[in-house]
């Protein structure tokens, strides 16, 4: 996470938040704030809440935290995710959880 990066575009009403994602099956890094699924919902005070959507750049953490998006107790309907190589297991399982493809670049 950069601290110098802008955090709020309220035209576009999206904020940043300074710490990046981690899976729950990972320790916390001490170089780098980090949290889980489950902290963010509680920071954010989304605990109970449907995500309409979930927005992820985290360059490599998904393949971590992926499983977490899955078994969260709120409902998430769309997952707008970039990830880096493709694993075919992810996909089978996002697949099995109902969710679909909906743009994927070469």
């Amino acid at each position: 996470y950069n601290k110098k990066l802008k955090t709020e575009w309220p035209d576009l009403k999206a904020t940043l938040h300074p710490w990046g994602m981690r899976g729950s099956n990972l320790e916390p890094d001490p170089k780098m704030p980090t949290k889980t699924m489950e902290e963010t919902l509680k920071e954010l005070g989304h605990e109970g809440r449907r995500i309409d959507i979930l927005k992820v750049d985290c360059e490599h953490c998904e393949w971590d935290a992926y499983r977490d998006w899955l078994s969260a107790p709120n409902e998430i309907t769309q997952i707008l995710l970039e990830t880096h190589r493709i694993r075919t297991r992810f996909f089978q399982e996002m697949f099995d959880a109902g969710y679909v493809i909906f743009h994927k670049e070469p």
